[in-house]
């Protein structure tokens, strides 16, 4: 199987390195390469083990791998650089649609044909900071073997994120996509459609809309959102949330220190259909809930970590867990 994918978007997030608390979903590939940085010994305290990560903490990662350049490869620097832009490490100049007070620059009429980067609106300061900008992608997936089959998908969305005050972050991702033509079988060879219920199914279109809110002050973090999580250890999937699971409704509370975290996560997970109606009003989902407690001590060298979580089903919320 091979993959063909010409993309046509303003996926960057360019924001000020300050005071940056929101995630960044797991569906950015800069995992794959902090995946390729901790193999390296070089993501520091930071451990994989629950991602998506704040983007101050990617941005960490970053600045820890440029300290360490010499232990990276050509192509390692070349991404480095890459990534250093797309998280305003290293500046970049923008044209928006709509101006702000630190990025005046229009987009009309000599913004639109020179190099800077394109984006619907941005502001930033040393504790604010608001990206808005479009999403987009065309995705042609063939079979190699067999040059009959192939699909088309088509997504298009809109993407928000920022920070307030440096205590509230929040992330708003809302996407759409369909089959524009060809097997459908085939675009299941990418994970990130899989994760979609209403597309996998329903033989709906392909809803992939992200979001989540986060007040974090001083050691105290709260996030209430729906977001794809990845959680546990593991070189290709995790060993408890994989990396094909589809977003997750979920509240979590943590207490974080220099060396040691404490985590106390509920999420809903997607239950069994009790009724014979799939889909509409009359269908009856059972309630799928998971708690989960985590906390772990982190030396310099790595992390020793504490965990238990229950699953439990059709019971609604219980204080008890």
């Amino acid at each position: 199987m091979k993959f063909l994918t010409f993309a046509f978007c303003f996926f960057f997030v360019f924001t000020n390195v300050q005071s940056q608390i929101e995630d960044v979903p797991i569906s950015n590939s800069i995992y794959n390469f902090i995946l390729r940085l901790e193999s390296k010994g070089l993501t520091g305290t930071i451990p994989m083990s629950h991602i998506p990560l704040q983007k101050q903490e990617i941005i960490k990662i970053l600045r820890n791998a440029r300290d360490n350049e010499s232990n990276l490869s050509s192509n390692d620097l070349k991404l480095l650089s890459q990534y250093e832009k797309e998280f305003g490490i290293e500046i970049v100049n923008f044209s928006s649609v709509f101006p702000s007070k630190t990025h005046p620059n229009s987009i009309f009429w000599n913004g639109f044909m020179d190099n800077t980067e394109k984006v619907f609106y941005k502001y930033d300061d040393l504790v604010d900071n608001v990206d808005v900008r479009p999403l987009g992608s065309i995705d042609f997936i063939y079979n190699k073997g067999d040059s009959s089959r192939q699909v088309a998908i088509g997504t298009l969305g809109l993407k928000l994120s920022g920070t307030i005050d440096g205590k509230l972050g929040f992330y708003l991702q809302a996407t759409n996509g369909r089959k524009i033509a060809g097997d459908k079988a085939l675009a299941f060879y990418n994970p990130e459609y899989s994760k979609s219920f209403k597309f996998t199914n329903l033989e709906s279109d392909i809803d992939l809309t992200q979001s989540h809110i986060t007040y974090q002050n001083g050691w105290f973090r709260a996030k209430i959102g729906r977001m794809e999580e990845k959680i546990g250890a593991g070189l290709f999937q995790s060993t408890y949330i994989s990396t094909t699971s589809p977003p997750i409704d979920a509240i979590s509370l943590s207490a974080n220190f220099s060396n040691f975290r404490y985590t106390y996560y509920l999420g809903s997970l997607i239950g069994l259909i009790e009724s014979r109606e799939t889909s509409g009003i009359n269908t009856k989902i059972a309630t799928k809930l998971m708690n989960q407690h985590r906390f772990s001590l982190r030396p310099s060298w790595g992390e020793i970590a504490f965990w238990e979580s229950v699953i439990y089903s059709d019971r609604g919320l219980d204080i008890a867990y």
